[in-house]
């Protein structure tokens, strides 16, 4: 699996169909199908490659079943990315509001609500 390290985050829009466009560079590494995560408190929608997450969960089930990070798991969705790059969002998935940012984030990416994305001088 490619890892992600690789160039500044970028914005894009949700649009009104709960629809947002995965970067180019994103999409090139992941392939089409797509599983992420919901980091509510941290308003964030973690995204992992197939390969990744069965990975993760496999690492995850070894922890005890009170382990706080083991609970992620039960806020996923499946989906893959269409013919126009989009992934499509379950509001209020991640408390992202209509402009958020992508930031690779070794082999996964983070989609950031964009007010709450801590890095915004890293944005060209």
């Amino acid at each position: 699996m490619k890892k992600l390290f690789f160039g500044s985050p970028i914005v894009h829009t949700i649009d009104s169909k709960h629809r947002v466009n995965v970067p180019y560079r994103f999409r090139r590494v992941l392939g089409s199908n797509i599983i992420y995560a919901d980091y509510m408190e941290k308003y964030l929608i973690r995204c992992y490659p197939e390969q990744t997450f069965q990975r993760e969960k496999r690492d995850m089930l070894k922890k005890p079943k009170d382990d706080e990070n083991r609970q992620i798991f039960f806020l996923i969705e499946e989906t893959h990315i269409d013919k126009q790059g989009r992934i499509p969002l379950k509001c209020p998935m991640g408390n992202l509001e209509k402009k958020v940012v992508f930031a690779a984030n070794g082999d996964v990416f983070d989609i950031w609500d964009y007010k709450r994305f801590p890095y915004k001088d890293h944005i060209v």
